[in-house]
């Protein structure tokens, strides 16, 4: 597999589209999206809270000079005191109970942050291990967010829909005219052209490309490749099961070649 790299404007949209499916699949592409002018914003880092924010129990008030008889079970009021707790057992009932409810809270919240933190530290360092260096000065700011640097990279090494159809009519245009300048008689030629027209062929489709979509166009010159190689006998197989569809599936016809360029290698085989 290649690697996703982007060094030059022609790799953006490979690039881009692996980018937004990691954003996607980590959950965090609302707050990345380049094309979106009022992103979701980051979750703010939550504070716990803290002791301090409390008063440490007093002496309850029935202990000060009061006489309890032994048969009695007195309701006990716990009082706060002036001075400042540091620990849950210094809290008052009260201020326990809402103490615990504010740390459950926050054991909660600070999960999704660092769920979310680790997410976009993991695009930040792909996107700095992926782009050119000449990108990366230009628009990868350490101090400012992962959108910012989309917006900027965007800008500066994304491609036109209509270069990205030049350059798939481009390539599959190259594609059809190399392999009519040599006939392919190994299964390994017929092979490395087949997985060249069939990258063509998508590349074309994605971007709309008339001569990839149109069944009438794109059959005619793959035709007349097959037919100046060791698996030309497929020409009449190709008629026969895809020429009544109106635009078979690259699949379909792939696995239809392979099959027959296997049985071509075979009787070149047995033929020697």
């Amino acid at each position: 597999m290649e690697s996703i790299v982007l060094n030059n404007p022609s790799q953006w949209p490979t690039w881009y589209k692996v980018f937004q499916g990691k954003a996607t699949d980590l959950d965090v592409w609302e707050q990345v999206d380049p094309g979106a002018e009022n992103p979701e914003k980051r979750m703010p880092k939550p504070e716990p809270p803290a002791f301090s924010d409390y008063k440490k129990k007093g002496i309850p008030r029935h202990t000060r000079g009061s006489t309890i008889e032994v048969s009695q079970t007195p309701d006990i009021e716990e009082l706060r005191s002036n001075e400042t707790a540091r620990r849950l057992q210094d809290l008052v009932k009260e201020d326990r109970e809402e103490y615990v409810q504010l740390r459950s809270d926050y054991n909660h919240d600070i999960r999704i942050y660092e769920r979310e933190a680790a997410a976009l530290r993991e695009l930040r360092n792909w996107v700095l291990s992926t782009a050119a260096a000449k990108y990366v000065n230009a628009c990868c700011d350490p101090t400012e967010t992962l959108h910012a640097w989309m917006v900027k990279l965007k800008g500066v090494a994304s491609i036109s829909n209509n270069e990205q159809k030049s350059a798939a009519r481009e390539e599959y245009e190259k594609t059809v005219k190399q392999a009519a300048t040599k006939r392919m008689t190994t299964k390994a030629e017929i092979e490395n052209w087949l997985e060249q027209w069939e990258a063509a062929m998508l590349k074309g489709q994605e971007v709309n490309l008339a001569q990839t979509r149109d069944f009438s166009e794109w059959s005619e010159d793959f035709l007349k490749v097959i037919a100046k190689t060791a698996i030309s006998a497929f020409h009449a197989t190709f008629e026969a099961k895809f020429h009544e569809s109106d635009n078979p599936s690259i699949s379909e016809i792939s696995a239809e070649r392979r099959t027959e360029g296997d049985h071509a290698s075979e009787r070149n085989q047995e033929a020697t």
